[in-house]
């Protein structure tokens, strides 16, 4: 047990060196022996103490007192805050929340660029239990890191390969006073219920379980960290766009059908990320996406669009939306797709440039509009339905419903702008 707390507090030192650190301490045991092992490693000006009261147990205004006054007679700064009563369903979500929040504005006051957190193997092994229980991703099953990123906050876990009952011992031999969570000998909670009925099981049948789940995770998160560099680069050489909440994100479909289901499905949930769907939702929009249909035009949800067509397939929050300018003179006019519109008279008896659309201006007004159905457009051999015209000539869908006709004063169709028909 030594060996393995004298390795974190090397480590701590080799990892932390001068820099000014921000401890999340609860007064539990796991924060209590953080905080005396960063005091082995660490200057007191170095550390600075944040304790949440959570104000839902008698005993957190005297733990709160305590940490106040142990930061005050060891020189350390210390932060403390009370949440408020809160009535919802997510108590524990909520509080967490509260809690980074708080973290956050404390190390923007302080210039602290790293958080500590006294998570420990036990916990992982909990976390999981939890997930497997629950589903989760491959990330989620391994567990927790020890080393993630909260809006720019690291958050470090020194204790992640360190046992609860380490901790427990190191803070008998070393007279550490902690406070003991009565909430955690309830069975309210599923991760309470699993410590008590059913870690001592599986620690029974395996008394280096917790080394063992450290080596599960390990594992797991390496594995993860691989794939999620292999979609990374599969992503960069796709086209996306997200920002300002406008989603635009176009697949090479043959690239993408020749992954597997596995990585297909992660590459889905990464790149729809800011779509929330479900993984039902997700191996749904594959079978589409596999199926001999070559052309597929589809509301995932309110908010999403998938178009499977031409060999690529994309995904789109872009609202089409109708447009309509009835124009009775001269004059400039900015049309709808950021172009402009020259009405002129003209007297010459010669085409002067291809580009020039002439119209007997004594037929005005013009319409310019978006297309509708039924809508038929003349050609050299005869007319022709605007929507077969774009289709034959292979115009993207988005691109077809932006496209503008401009027609007469019966608001049938003459030309569609940016096409020479022939």
């Amino acid at each position: 047990m030594d060996e393995n707390i004298n390795l974190v507090i090397e480590k701590l030192k080799q990892t932390l060196k001068l820099q000014k650190v921000l401890l999340a301490c609860s007064t539990g045991v796991d924060s209590m022996v953080l905080l005396d092992l960063l005091r082995k490693s660490l200057d007191a000006s170095q550390i600075v103490i944040a304790h949440v009261n959570h104000q839902k147990r008698s005993e957190s205004a005297i733990e709160e007192t305590y940490i106040l006054s142990y930061a005050k007679q060891n020189h350390i700064n210390c932060y403390t805050t009370k949440l408020p009563h809160y009535s919802g369903n997510n108590f524990q979500n909520w509080a967490r929340k509260k809690r980074y929040a708080f973290f956050l504005e404390i190390a923007e006051a302080e210039k602290i660029d790293i958080v500590l957190l006294a998570h420990h193997a036990d916990d992982n092994l909990e976390t999981i239990l939890l997930r497997l229980l629950r589903s989760s991703s491959l990330e989620g099953y391994g567990g927790i890191k020890e080393y993630s990123n909260y809006q720019g906050l690291t958050i470090y876990r020194p204790l992640l390969n360190i046992s609860k009952d380490e901790i427990i011992e190191y803070a008998k031999n070393n007279s550490i006073k902690y406070f003991e969570d009565s909430s955690n000998f309830e069975d309210d909670y599923a991760r309470n219920r699993i410590r008590h009925y059913v870690l001592p099981i599986l620690k029974k049948e395996n008394p280096a379980l917790t080394k063992a789940i450290s080596c599960f995770s390990n594992t797991i998160l390496e594995a993860n960290e691989f794939i999620k560099n292999y979609e990374t680069n599969f992503i960069k050489r796709q086209q996306m766009v997200y920002n300002n909440n406008d989603y635009f994100a176009k697949i090479d479909l043959g690239e993408f059908l020749n992954e597997t289901t596995f990585l297909q499905t992660q590459i889905l949930f990464r790149m729809l990320k800011p779509f929330s769907l479900s993984k039902e939702c997700i191996l749904d929009t594959i079978k589409q996406l596999k199926s001999s249909k070559q052309n597929i035009v589809q509301n995932i949800n309110p908010h999403l669009m998938m178009i499977k067509e031409y060999g690529y397939v994309i995904f789109t929050n872009q609202k089409i939306k109708d447009y309509y300018l009835k124009i009775d003179e001269e004059g400039e006019y900015e049309l709808d797709n950021h172009t402009y519109l020259h009405i002129t008279k003209n007297i010459c008896n010669f085409i002067t440039s291809s580009g020039k659309l002439w119209y007997n201006i004594n037929m005005l007004p013009i319409i310019i509009r978006t297309r509708k159905n039924g809508d038929k457009i003349k050609t050299k051999k005869g007319s022709i339905s605007v929507s077969d015209y774009l289709t034959n000539h292979k115009i993207p869908y988005l691109q077809r419903k932006q496209i503008l006709l401009l027609c007469d004063k019966d608001d049938l169709p003459i030309a569609i702008l940016g096409y020479i028909i022939k």
